[in-house]
């Protein structure tokens, strides 16, 4: 009986002794999530090994526009990759808010590998 899970062609499977098996795909998103309060909204972003001089974040309007670059661990001397899972390269993510966000209200910190956001919530519409 076949298994419905495993791919007919076995070849397709990733070796676990393929020493350079890198991903870096442009299309990579990472989770996020959006919550609202009282006056503002949240947002928080996975971004475990993005640093804070490689994030942009801004506001076009209703939308939360975040673009960042996660780069590749730089092989030192003597040190071999035998697997990396984790994708690389250029994210970039668009978030229609829930209402109209306060012009310039915009923070953001970088920590522990979250990247959350806060932009106060417009107070009069329109």
């Amino acid at each position: 009986m076949n298994d419905p899970l495993m791919p007919a062609d076995k070849s397709l499977l990733p070796s676990l002794s393929d020493p350079l098996h890198h991903r870096f795909d442009p299309a990579w998103s990472p989770a996020v999530d959006v919550y609202e309060s009282a006056g503002s909204y949240h947002v928080v972003l996975e971004a475990p090994g993005i640093h804070a001089c490689d994030v942009r974040v801004g506001l076009i309007g209703d939308l939360l526009a975040i673009t960042a670059v996660r780069h590749r661990m730089s092989c030192h001397s003597g040190i071999v990759p035998h697997r990396v899972e984790r994708n690389c390269g250029r994210m970039s993510r668009r978030i229609a808010l829930p209402g109209a966000p306060e012009s310039g209200s915009l923070r953001w910190q970088l920590r522990q590998g979250l990247l959350r956001i806060t932009i106060r919530r417009c107070r009069h519409p329109g």
